[in-house]
């Protein structure tokens, strides 16, 4: 539970920029896995003698925390690794997959995040998050609206207070210049989560969408 608090905690601090609490919160997850690899190699762990104090190293979830802290210190490359190490241990943990998917949705790697995605989505179709990034990749891919609202109409059936999904939705409607339909949509992301990031952005273009009509 404290892995995950702080793997959690940290990711948000980091997408807030508020980069000191991030590292406070993500560098005690780096420093037990360093420790980790020094007691392996202290005290190597057997099948006969497992060492408990290095039982991070193999462990799946802990590995996907650790993967977590790494990308809200700002070293992606090292949470790639992470996560892939993650998947080796357990491949069919949903939220490591989505967490990674998310990595590379950030590095723009869209080919493999939406091989992440199927993989998570093979195994929890009705996963909400899995749902609104493939959304995402399908847009940034191919711009493939028909597609992408399925995802969100699979998204919101699962979660209606997903946030993010209505401000995806609003984007899709600012390429039509809907402006009053995507104002809509951001108010009420807005309206689930007044500190939602990804409403920011189509509320930005839409009043400037607004002021070129006008002006």
């Amino acid at each position: 539970v404290a892995r995950r608090a702080r793997a959690l905690a940290g990711a948000w601090c980091a997408r807030l920029g508020r980069r000191q609490a991030a590292e406070d919160l993500a560098q005690p997850l780096v420093d037990e896995y360093k420790d980790a690899i020094q007691e392996e190699e202290d005290r190597p762990s057997t099948p006969n003698r497992p060492n408990a104090r290095t039982a991070v190293l193999r462990d799946g979830e802990a590995l996907a925390y650790l993967g977590m802290a790494m990308r809200a210190l700002g070293s992606v490359q090292d949470a790639n690794d992470a996560f892939n190490a993650a998947i080796r241990a357990d491949a069919r943990r949903v939220e490591t997959l989505v967490e990674h998917a998310e990595l590379l949705l950030s590095k723009e790697d869209m080919g493999h995040a939406g091989e992440s995605l199927r993989e998570a989505l093979a195994i929890n179709p009705n996963h909400a998050r899995a749902r609104l990034l493939m959304a995402q990749t399908r847009l940034a891919n191919d711009m493939d609206f028909a597609k992408a609202n399925e995802d969100l109409d699979a998204a919101l059936q699962v979660n209606a207070n997903l946030a993010e999904a209505y401000a995806v939705r609003a984007q899709m409607l600012l390429r039509d210049e809907d402006i009053a339909g995507a104002e809509r949509l951001v108010d009420r992301a807005i309206a689930i989560n007044p500190r939602s990031l990804e409403a920011l952005a189509p509320r930005g273009e839409a009043r400037n969408l607004a002021d070129d009509a006008a002006g």
